[in-house]
């Protein structure tokens, strides 16, 4: 991982993942960056970034892991305190990777009928609860 400057990180991160990461729709609100999407990006200097949102999808409302990059532990705490200010038990989050590999090593439930395609990439629809963090660590 490239942690030293967040140019390296969205450098690293896109060579990595084909993904890409655009800041130009982000824009300053109460001391965060946010999308009109309603998309937070959360800056760990010198351990990573996350792209992050709340929403409800069939009447349970989510914290979303939508991208990140660097040492996930270091930002756990983070994520916590954002679901505890925010009343949230349940994660969900996307991947194209393996969901097995979610499924064995965080205890996530694979929704695969909300599995998508976006710009060619299949992406797999996971959630669990907020002791996926715990795990994290």
């Amino acid at each position: 991982m490239q942690l030293n400057s967040l140019q390296e990180m969205i450098k690293d991160y896109e060579k990595r993942t084909g993904e890409s990461v655009d800041l130009s729709k982000f824009t300053w609100v109460d001391n965060d960056l946010q999308s009109d999407e309603n998309v937070h990006f959360k800056f760990f200097p010198h351990t990573g970034f996350l792209f992050w949102g709340i929403d409800e999808v069939d009447g349970v409302r989510y914290f979303l892991i939508l991208q990140t990059y660097g040492k996930f532990k270091a930002m756990c705490d983070y994520m916590r305190e954002v679901m505890n200010l925010n009343g949230l038990t349940q994660i969900m989050t996307f991947t194209t990777r393996d969901p097995r590999v979610h499924q064995r090593r965080w205890g996530c439930k694979w929704l695969k009928d909300k599995d998508y395609v976006f710009e060619g990439k299949k992406y797999h629809v996971m959630v669990s609860d907020i002791t996926h963090l715990d795990k994290g660590e």
